[in-house]
């Protein structure tokens, strides 16, 4: 026998699986999950897997310090798509988003979805356009949805893997509940790839 962290029992993947189906009416498969001791670490690992050295990745400021550490830790170039406040509340700037994917062609995006640290909720109409830009450029997006316990005011947390077909074949969903369940010294992420090539590279 081994008694470590590695072998997980089916009632786990069922949990994990039953919870975005109750809550957020989505299936997801036992094969798409994946499991880490921590989420920073898990960025650092997508970097690796999807992007090469002198790659550029692009994200959105206001932005957590730790993410640009690991783009830069991963020898990869950070560029910005700076959010806009607007009458109190950050605003999406697509003109500038296509225009820097058009012009520096990243190989990822990551999106921070709520968003740390203005605490913006994307509606689906502003994901689906987001993961449009990049399918058409060809542009990987990694997802860190590890607040997506924790939204206010009537405000509804979409998942990246539940905005199309399109968002499956090109996106890697990290999320963890430490945050929702006050759990950070116990610190866990789970990641969703839905498409087998992904997985793969993985």
């Amino acid at each position: 026998n081994t008694y470590n962290y590695r072998k997980k029992p089916a009632e786990y993947y069922e949990a994990v699986m039953s919870w975005f189906a109750r809550r957020h009416n989505m299936e997801i498969k036992r094969e798409w999950i994946r499991e880490l001791p921590s989420t920073i670490g898990t960025i650092r690992l997508a970097l690796g897997a999807y992007c090469r050295h002198g790659d550029y990745v692009l994200m959105q400021t206001p932005y957590f310090g730790p993410i640009k550490n690991a783009i830069e830790g991963a020898g990869c170039h950070f560029i910005t798509n700076p959010m806009i406040l607007k009458d109190g509340r950050y605003e999406l700037d697509f003109e500038d988003f296509e225009e820097k994917i058009r012009k520096y062609r990243p190989s990822m995006f990551i999106l921070v979805s709520p968003q740390n640290p203005t605490g913006r909720v994307f509606t689906r109409e502003e994901l689906t356009r987001m993961v449009d830009i990049c399918a058409k450029y060809d542009v990987k997006i990694l997802s860190d949805e590890v607040h997506f316990l924790i939204t206010y005011d009537g405000h509804k947390h979409i998942p990246i893997m539940d905005i199309s077909e399109t968002a499956r074949h090109i996106c890697i969903q990290l999320f963890s509940f430490s945050k929702g369940f006050n759990l950070m010294s116990l610190p866990f992420a789970m990641i969703l790839i839905a498409d087998e090539g992904l997985r793969k590279r993985w």
